[in-house]
């Protein structure tokens, strides 16, 4: 995919006289990209559909295509989404935040561990935890995820009530929270034992 954006830009950044000219890109036409994927934003959607021509011969000169699956062309203030975020512009203001799909993603995969460790020592279960949640939030925290944080955190909370009532069916709920639950920096329903804590997101 190397000598895509420079395609574009000796293409879409030309002046009225026909010479190339850097800072010169009437129709705003941009590429970013991460490895294989990419999005190419444009002023209007009839010249999206002129770069996707573009890129369509560029591709295929190399041997690749476009997925139908994965392309698509949409307006800012529709949103899209992009490497686990949404995009998208509200009141003139853009805002990128983790995307749905990486929402339901990672919930899928603490409900996933906590199940498999339903018979495990709560010290285990919290590093399990720990390497999923710890990874999510270093890669989001750089956007507008206090929201989501906060969702996690109170999903993840849910399973490990479920998770610590089935350990303890004849136990009353006090019991139970005093069992795994402790107070730690002015939290009350901190998750922990004396060794180690459950990292929660909602704190960055």
């Amino acid at each position: 995919m190397d000598g895509l954006e420079r395609l574009l830009l000796e293409r879409y950044s030309t002046s009225s006289t026909g010479h190339y000219h850097p800072n010169y890109n009437k129709h705003k036409v941009h590429l970013c990209r991460y490895a294989d994927d990419f999005i190419i934003t444009a002023d209007c959607k009839e010249v999206l559909e002129d770069v996707k021509r573009v890129v369509e011969e560029f591709m295929k000169k190399r041997g690749l295509k476009l997925s139908e699956e994965k392309t698509a062309t949409t307006n800012i203030n529709d949103g899209f989404d992009f490497l686990g975020w949404n995009f998208r512009k509200f009141k003139g203001k853009l805002l990128i935040q983790p995307s749905t799909k990486s929402k339901k993603k990672i919930t899928k995969k603490l409900s996933q561990t906590v199940r498999y460790y339903r018979e495990s020592k709560q010290e285990l279960l919290i590093v399990k935890l720990n390497q999923i949640t710890k990874g999510w939030a270093e890669y989001h925290h750089c956007v507008c995820a206090k929201s989501t944080f906060a969702l996690i955190d109170h999903r993840l909370w849910e399973m490990l009530w479920k998770w610590a009532k089935r350990r303890h069916p004849q136990k009353c709920n006090k019991w139970v929270k005093n069992r795994y639950w402790h107070p730690k920096c002015g939290r009350q329903w901190s998750f922990r034992t004396d060794t180690i804590v459950l990292y929660q997101m909602m704190c960055r």
